[in-house]
């Protein structure tokens, strides 16, 4: 008489954990390339905007700073001896995507960014200098992955992963 077992066997119950794992790993991988793709798109729209603005700067013959907040960013001019907003394109208010954390530290101070806009913090001089910033952008799920853009007086910029500093 032949006895009938119910259930699994061992060979069967690893070859399905690796397979849900195979499909674990390539959903993780997805959404994790997805948030780097946001944050590394965001660092270099934020230089090519930095390097346009400085440029204004010189060619206009103005001084320009812009105004970093915890969700924003925001471009000035120095006017009547006042910092007054831009508002025309491309020097609009601009809204960092959902998720993204800044830290900015200026000429070696960390900056304390606040909810509402206060004084510029970053200048860029009609002479071409700015101020050394560095300003590091990362996403809130992933702390440990964060991109650092620099500038030191001259305006020179330069993207880098924190590993690299």
């Amino acid at each position: 008489m032949m006895l009938k077992h119910k259930g699994f066997t061992l060979l069967e119950l690893l070859i399905v954990m690796l397979i849900i794992g195979i499909i674990i790993s390539f959903a993780t991988l997805a959404i994790g390339d997805k948030k780097q793709q946001v944050l590394r798109h965001e660092i270099k729209q934020l230089a090519a905007l930095i390097q346009f603005t400085q440029q204004e700067a010189i060619f206009k013959n103005q001084d320009l700073a812009i105004n970093f907040t915890e969700n924003t960013y925001s471009f000035y001019v120095l006017s009547e001896q006042r910092w007054q907003r831009l508002k025309q394109t491309p020097f609009r208010t601009r809204v960092f995507p959902a998720g993204l954390e800044v830290d900015l530290v200026i000429e070696g101070d960390t900056i304390q960014l606040a909810n509402t806009e206060t004084e510029p913090q970053l200048l860029l001089l009609s002479s071409g200098e700015i101020s050394p910033f560095t300003l590091y952008l990362w996403h809130e799920a992933d702390e440990y992955q964060r991109l650092v853009l620099t500038g030191n007086l001259l305006g020179e910029l330069e993207i880098k992963t924190e590993d690299e500093l």
